[in-house]
């Protein structure tokens, strides 16, 4: 009759037609569910790409490579959780304006990309440094007792001082001043930020290029 089975619903190859169809959706359904995994995985992947490097420009100072200031806070509470005594540095280069108004503000920023390569290779893994506002860096050293930190602070001020800058046809020498302040965990890193920027003042008034602790 009209719409009937042509197969007997018994016979054998009615089974195996109805199997191979159950198989054949299976499969088909299988590689649409694979498609979509493989594109949230992939999606989820991107998101997680995009987040990092979302936080990456949110953290760092897109001139020098260095943490920016809201970075540096970030780091800074995970210092003081894990560190009963560590050492805050404030450094500050002396007559920076002079630089930019002398050699222009691409010179001045040459000099900031080179001062924060050598802070790099100067801390290394024993803390980290931050460009902190301007022509200010903060130094955050994990390691160090106040006097480590001040031979180790009055060798990268000699190190500053020798380096000669060479910018288009101009070549000159920087300077820079530091204040330095140990930090325990009982006072708080906002206390000691607070100590090293009073010393970096000190240390300008009486005539820069120094580190005062």
């Amino acid at each position: 009759p009209f719409g009937g089975t042509i197969l007997d619903s018994e016979s054998t190859e009615y089974s195996i037609v109805v199997y191979s169809s159950i198989l054949v959706f299976v499969f088909c359904l299988s590689l649409v569910a694979y498609f979509f995994c493989t594109q949230f995985v992939e999606a989820e992947h991107k998101l997680r790409e995009y987040n990092r490097e979302l936080v990456y420009m949110a953290n760092t100072d897109p001139l020098t490579k260095l943490l920016n200031r809201r970075g540096c806070e970030i780091e800074l509470e995970h210092v003081h959780k894990e560190r009963p005594l560590f050492c805050i540095a404030i450094g500050d280069i002396d007559f920076f304006k002079k630089v930019n108004d002398t050699y222009g503000h691409d010179c001045g920023d040459y000099v900031l990309s080179e001062l924060a390569a050598e802070f790099t290779a100067f801390i290394k893994e024993e803390g980290f440094v931050a460009r902190w506002g301007g022509e200010e860096f903060l130094f955050v050293m994990e390691q160090s007792n106040g006097d480590e930190a001040l031979a180790s602070l009055d060798e990268l001020r000699r190190r500053i001082e020798k380096k000669l800058f060479v910018f288009k046809d101009a070549e000159f020498h920087v300077t820079m001043t530091f204040g330095l302040e140990e930090c325990l965990s009982k006072t708080g890193h906002e206390a000691a930020i607070e100590q090293a920027d009073k010393k970096l003042y000190i240390g300008k008034k009486n005539g820069r290029n120094q580190v005062v602790f």
